[in-house]
């Protein structure tokens, strides 16, 4: 090989339809702005650019032509595919030894009559805006992004977090996860029929450990769902474990006293509990009024948990409804037993009404929609926050639309297996919409400690609580890390338009195109960044609520709703007003049917199923700057720790908490 020969390698993406069949041309220059000849990429007899491949291309270049730093390329029109996706081109030189890369992730389209859509990359692609001598290009891809990414306001329903109108190609799954999914779904379709066969209505709680086999595992709720110290651990390591607060002052609304509760306080008072801060409290008061199915009731309880001598989380009273009176009683440990745990069993059919519609579904899977939607409106794939931000995003998009359509419908999984049904679903989901902040609900160190529960020695075995913000530190390290790399004062942040804009949008009206989200930094009475460390805070609370927040959210939903008394979805029957003996027949009459515990365990099986790459781990590389690397390869080293420091707790612990274990965290919301 001469010293001045090259060679080009060229990886063609594997969205759908990326391949091309067009003639592709290509210029090289260097640092000094010598341009080489215009190459045509074409390898004779072989068909090049197919989907996912990478092609190698033989050039030679002119003799005094130094380092590729900038490549020009184009296409036609050639060809019954023409359109094309391109990854990465890279370009691998003899003299001088050296290996130039320029990340693409772009669309080509086609060259027109007055030769434009020449595409013009930068090595590394990784450049500001107001640094980049390529703004028109830049701002042209934009502008072509926001009339693919068009945001959806449902005037219909204002409170509801805004969606993609359509969802555009570059978010559909790939055809190796559609694949995934299916064969999956078709073995617990079958598992389902096999589980028909067997039983027909619950008689007993036997009957329904019948439904449970070698390939459908029984959860370890199913031994312990009855016990106190289990529901108590479902407040701090369930599905949902971010309600629970310290209780400084007992509720006027909640009808306990001192009197009624002297039997369940090992010698206590509330006011010695509330003064050595071992009582807490949970109020889901934003379930009160919900709409649900009309067969079933919903209902929006209360509960007092204290902290025993064990500093174990016990349950000691729990109210059904808002307001205190005859109909709407306390519930006590000391009740009959089928009553008291019947008030258990209601309390969490709330609870889980709570986690899939708020910290479940809207918390995560539809605000952060909204986020990524502004980012590809706003921000140009040149951006290194968008490099930073894009390995969160995978499939976001592709999975809500394919829950809202399978899911999340008129007649799908919610409205038949859970007691709001969907219309229930999204007033819930509006109600709390209003609510989120990103600087309170989306950063875990400032969501704790507005509960009061930030310190350990307040609430022990507050698993979920380390965890998360175990690994909250180390997505901050990194994203300061990162950020410190491109921008080296406020001013470039001031300067940076794409990243103002994108705040812009985040807080802007719904009704007037925008997000409409709040606790988003504000410049000179609107929102923007004035500092790095707005910056800092805002990318740290979507990355984390991208991998950890939803994975906690996510990834426990078999092991919490696969048996249904221990989180049932829904209960049939009126909520309970009064203390009069129940029995065992009561409690298996008010659980789900068998189809709807069928139903319930095939999705919560195929929802808790982690079918990506974990935390640090990229399905696809947007990174490549070197000092970026470096970065990068910290992060990983510090989950990796973290990973250590987590199971080494979990060995001696009875019920370990791995879901927020690095390598159980997807990188995005993938499923």
């Amino acid at each position: 090989m001469a010293t001045n020969d090259c060679t080009i390698f060229v990886q063609t993406g594997d969205q759908k339809a990326a391949s091309t069949d067009a003639n592709v041309f290509i210029i090289l220059h260097d640092e000094h702005g010598i341009a080489s000849p215009q190459y045509k990429l074409d390898n004779f007899l072989r068909d090049d650019f197919k989907c996912g491949a990478i092609d190698e291309f033989k050039v030679k270049l002119p003799p005094d032509f130094g380092t590729a730093s900038m490549i020009e390329f184009w296409r036609d029109n050639a060809g019954i595919s023409a359109d094309w996706y391109v990854d990465i081109i890279k370009v691998k030189q003899i003299q001088p030894k050296t290996t130039s890369i320029f990340p693409v992730f772009r669309w080509i389209e086609a060259q027109n009559k007055n030769g434009q859509n020449r595409y013009r990359i930068y090595e590394l692609d990784t450049i500001l805006p107001q640094f980049d001598p390529n703004r028109e290009q830049r701002e042209e891809e934009i502008k072509r992004k926001r009339e693919q990414y068009v945001i959806n306001y449902m005037e219909d329903m204002p409170d509801m977090p805004v969606l993609v109108k359509d969802l555009p190609i570059d978010e559909q799954f790939s055809a190796e996860y559609v694949k995934n999914l299916i064969l999956t779904k078709i073995e617990h379709l079958y598992l389902n029929f096999k589980a028909k066969l067997l039983i027909h209505e619950w008689d007993s709680f036997d009957d329904i450990d019948k439904i449970y086999d070698d390939e459908r595992k029984k959860p370890l709720a199913a031994d312990h769902w009855n016990e106190d110290v289990w529901f108590g651990n479902q407040r701090l390591v369930g599905c949902n474990p971010a309600l629970i607060k310290l209780c400084t002052e007992i509720p006027e609304k909640f009808g306990v006293n001192e009197e009624m509760m002297k039997p369940v306080l090992n010698g206590e008072t509330l006011a010695s509990l509330m003064e050595k801060k071992r009582l807490f409290l949970t109020d889901l008061v934003v379930t009160e009024g919900l709409k649900h199915n009309e067969n079933f009731k919903i209902c929006a309880p209360m509960a007092l948990f204290m902290l025993d001598d064990e500093d174990q989380l016990m349950p000691i009273a729990i109210q059904l409804n808002q307001q205190k009176g005859p109909e709407n009683p306390v519930f006590l440990p000391t009740d009959d037993y089928y009553v008291w745990l019947m008030a258990k069993l209601w309390y969490n059919n709330a609870d889980a009404a709570y986690h899939q519609s708020v910290l479940h579904i809207g918390w995560t899977h539809f605000l952060m929609e909204g986020v990524i939607l502004a980012m590809h409106r706003n921000i140009s794939v040149s951006h290194p926050i968008y490099k930073l931000m894009a390995p969160h995003t995978l499939f976001l998009m592709a999975i809500n639309s394919r829950g809202l359509k399978k899911l999340v419908s008129e007649g799908g999984w919610v409205d038949t297996t859970m007691a709001i049904g969907v219309k229930g679903m999204y007033d819930l989901v509006g109600r709390c919409q209003k609510k989120w902040r990103f600087d309170l609900q989306g950063t875990p160190p400032a969501e704790f400690k507005s509960r009061n529960v930030e310190d350990p020695k307040v609430l022990p075995n507050y698993h979920f609580r380390d965890d998360s913000l175990l690994i909250y530190d180390i997505i901050r390290t990194y994203v300061t890390n990162y950020v410190n790399l491109y921008y080296d004062n406020d001013n470039m942040l001031l300067d940076d338009w794409e990243i103002q804009n994108w705040a812009e949008d985040l807080v802007r009206k719904k009704s007037e195109g925008g997000i409409g989200l709040a606790g988003v930094p504000e410049r000179d009475g609107k929102a923007g960044f004035n500092s790095i460390d707005d910056l800092v805070m805002m990318l740290s609370s979507i990355l984390y609520t991208c991998s950890a927040g939803h994975a906690a959210a996510n990834f426990l939903q078999y092991s919490e709703y696969a048996y249904p008394p221990n989180y049932p979805s829904q209960i049939r029957g009126e909520v309970i007003k009064d203390k009069k003996p129940r029995t065992e027949k009561d409690v298996i009459q008010s659980l789900p049917d068998r189809n709807v515990t069928l139903n319930v365990m095939t999705i919560t099986h195929l929802l808790s199923e982690k079918a990506t790459n974990s935390l640090g781990d990229f399905e696809t590389q947007y990174i490549y700057d070197p000092k970026a690397l470096k970065v990068l390869a910290k992060f990983q080293d510090d989950l990796q720790a973290a990973s250590i420091k987590i199971t080494e707790r979990n060995n001696n612990l009875r019920f370990p908490f791995e879901v927020l274990l690095p390598e159980n965290i997807p990188n995005a919301i993938s499923i």
